[in-house]
């Protein structure tokens, strides 16, 4: 984008994966585009799927469920995460000022 101010920016998103018993889930895949990096279109409504977080645990039983938590936001309330799907969505419209942010 080159116009001003600028409509398009990066953040980097760190997946912090944590454990409560025996064997440590892992992150199988997430489903995007692109392997290292996506994108959102500023037009994107409430509700549009930024990306689904794929993970899977060795453990048997109850210790194999897996749920998924946002755990700090640069911008709260911009994204939310589904506690047992791992997809993230868009929670409202993005406003002119989330673009710098």
């Amino acid at each position: 984008d080159a116009g001003l101010p600028s409509l398009s920016s990066d953040v980097v998103v760190h997946v912090i994966v944590l454990d409560q018993n025996d064997n440590p889930p892992s992150i199988i895949s997430w489903k995007s585009k692109s392997n290292t990096s996506l994108r959102v279109p500023r037009t994107a409504k409430p509700g549009h799927l930024v990306i689904k977080i794929f993970a899977s645990d060795a453990d048997s039983g109850k210790n194999a469920q897996l749920s998924y938590q946002l755990n700090q936001a640069s911008v709260p309330g911009l994204f939310k995460v589904s506690h047992s799907s791992g997809e993230v969505r868009s929670v409202r419209h993005f406003k002119d000022g989330d673009a710098t942010t």
